[in-house]
C-alpha cells in the first residue's frame, strides 16, 4: 500500500435503522447475538409470565412475544448458515419490530421505569405505566393496572406519590396499634378470667372476703382501658390530621402549576419581542444618523454651490424645513420603537417576578410555614392585575417642529 492510499474502514456485519434512536450497529455476529440476548432479559418480566391479562396490556405482551420469537428464529437461522437472505432477513424483523412502534429498546428511560414499576408491584402495573407513558388508554381491570396509570400521570407532571403513601403508611400504623390493643385487651381479659376464676374458687373455699378484691381489680382495669382508648383516639386523630394536610398541600400545587407554566410562557415571548425591537431600534438608528451625516456632508455643501445664498436664498431655506421635518419624524419613530422595547422588557420582568413569587409560595406551603390568615397576603401580588406594559410619559417629548421652533426665536427677540 502506497503513502497516498487510505485504509478502508471494515464495514459492520450488521445495521440496523431504529426509529428515534441512532441506527445499530454490530461488528459480529457474537455481539449480535449478546445483544439480543441483553434485550430478552430486560423485557422477561413482561414476556415470561404466564398470567393472562386483556385489552391494551394482553395487546402488548403478545406484541413482545410474538416479535421476540420470530428475530430469534431469524437469528438461530443465521447462527446455522451464515447467509446474505437470511442476514438481510434478520434485519427486517429488527426493523419491522422496533421501527414500526410494536417494540421498544430496553434502554428506553420509560421501559427502565417500568420495569421498576413491574419489580415493585406487578407485570401489569409496569405494562400499564408503559402504556401510558406512550400515550396509550389502558383499561383497569385490576389494581395493578390502577396503579401503573396513576404513577404514569403522576411522573408525567414531575410529582412523586406522596399522599397515596402517606395514607398508606397512616392505614398500616392504625391498623398496627389497632391489633396491638385488642391483642393486650384480650390478654388481660384472659389473666382477669383466670385470676376471677381463682378467686371465686378461693372465694368458695375461704368466704366472701375475697369479693371485694375482685371489685378493685375490675375497676383498675376497666380504668386502663378507658386510658388506653383515650391515647388511641388521640393518634389516630393525629395521624388523619396529616393526611389531610398533605392533600391539600398536593392539591395547592396541582391548581398553581397551570400559571407557573403560563407566566413562564410569558417572559420567554417577551423576551423575544424585547430582542426583536432592540435589533430593530439598532438598525433604524444606524440608518437615520448615516443619512443625517449623509446629507450634512455631501448634500448641504452641494446646495450651497448649486444655488448660492446670496442670489436666491428660498430654496435653501425650503430644504432645510424638509429636512427638520424629515428628522423630526425620524427621531419621532425612534422613541416609539424605544417605548415598545421598555414595554416588552417591563412585561418580561413582572411575568418573571410572577413566576418567581408562585414557586416561592409553593415552596413556603410545602414546609408549612404560611399561616391561613397570611395566605392571602402572599397571594394578592401574585394574583394582580397586570398592566400593559405600556411606559407612560414623564415630562413630555419636546416639541421639534419648524413651527415651534420659530415661535420660540420669535419670543427670545
Amino acid at each position: 500500500m502506497t503513502d497516498d492510499e487510505t485504509p478502508k474502514v471494515p464495514e459492520p456485519y450488521l445495521v440496523v435503522d431504529i426509529q428515534g434512536h441512532a441506527p445499530l450497529r454490530f461488528e459480529s455476529f457474537e455481539e449480535l447475538a449478546k445483544w439480543f440476548n441483553n434485550e430478552k432479559t430486560q423485557w422477561a418480566w413482561l414476556t415470561n409470565s404466564n398470567q393472562a391479562s386483556s385489552g391494551e396490556i394482553e395487546s402488548l405482551r403478545q406484541a413482545y412475544v410474538n416479535g421476540i420469537s420470530r428475530i430469534d428464529q431469524a437469528l438461530s437461522a443465521l447462527r446455522n448458515k451464515d447467509n446474505p437472505n437470511i442476514k438481510n432477513q434478520l434485519a427486517n424483523e429488527l426493523t419491522n419490530f422496533y421501527r414500526g412502534g410494536s417494540g421498544y429498546l430496553s434502554s428506553d428511560p420509560r421501559a427502565s421505569l417500568a420495569k421498576q414499576k413491574a419489580a415493585q408491584f406487578s407485570r401489569d402495573a409496569g405494562a400499564a405505566f408503559f402504556l401510558t407513558q406512550l400515550g396509550r388508554t389502558v383499561g383497569i381491570t385490576n389494581g395493578g393496572a390502577a396503579r401503573g396509570v396513576i404513577d404514569a400521570i403522576l411522573d408525567s407532571y414531575g410529582i412523586t406519590p406522596n399522599s397515596p403513601q402517606a395514607v398508606n403508611e397512616a392505614i398500616n400504623q392504625i391498623t398496627s396499634a389497632h391489633q396491638q390493643e385488642e391483642q393486650s385487651q384480650r390478654n388481660a381479659w384472659d389473666s382477669f378470667v383466670r385470676e376471677a376464676e381463682q378467686t371465686v374458687a378461693n372465694v368458695l373455699k375461704n368466704g366472701n372476703d375475697k369479693l371485694s378484691s375482685i371489685d378493685d381489680k375490675l375497676a383498675l382495669f376497666t380504668e386502663q382501658h378507658r386510658v388506653t382508648n383515650d391515647n388511641f383516639t388521640r393518634e389516630a386523630n393525629a395521624v388523619i390530621d396529616s393526611i389531610q394536610a398533605t392533600e391539600k398541600t398536593y392539591k395547592e400545587q396541582m391548581s398553581l402549576q397551570a400559571p407557573v407554566e403560563y407566566w413562564s410562557k410569558e417572559v420567554t415571548r417577551h423576551r423575544g419581542a424585547e430582542r426583536v425591537f432592540s435589533c430593530i431600534g439598532i438598525i433604524y438608528a444606524a440608518v437615520v444618523i448615516s443619512l443625517i451625516v449623509g446629507t450634512l456632508i455631501l448634500g448641504v455643501p452641494q446646495l450651497a454651490h448649486e444655488k448660492g445664498l446670496k442670489d436666491d436664498p428660498y430654496p435653501y431655506l425650503a430644504s432645510a424645513t424638509g429636512a427638520v421635518l424629515l428628522v423630526t419624524i425620524a427621531f419621532w419613530i425612534g422613541r416609539i420603537l424605544s417605548r415598545l422595547f421598555m414595554s416588552a422588557r417591563h412585561l418580561a420582568i413582572d411575568a418573571g417576578e410572577r413566576v418567581t413569587l408562585i414557586q416561592t409560595y409553593l415552596a413556603l406551603t410545602e414546609g408549612g410555614t404560611v399561616a391561613e390568615s397570611e395566605r392571602s397576603l402572599v397571594l394578592a401580588p401574585i394574583f394582580r392585575s397586570s398592566s400593559d406594559g405600556i411606559v407612560k410619559d414623564e415630562g413630555g417629548a419636546p416639541d421639534l417642529s419648524l413651527a415651534s421652533t420659530l415661535a420660540k426665536f420669535l419670543d427670545k427677540r
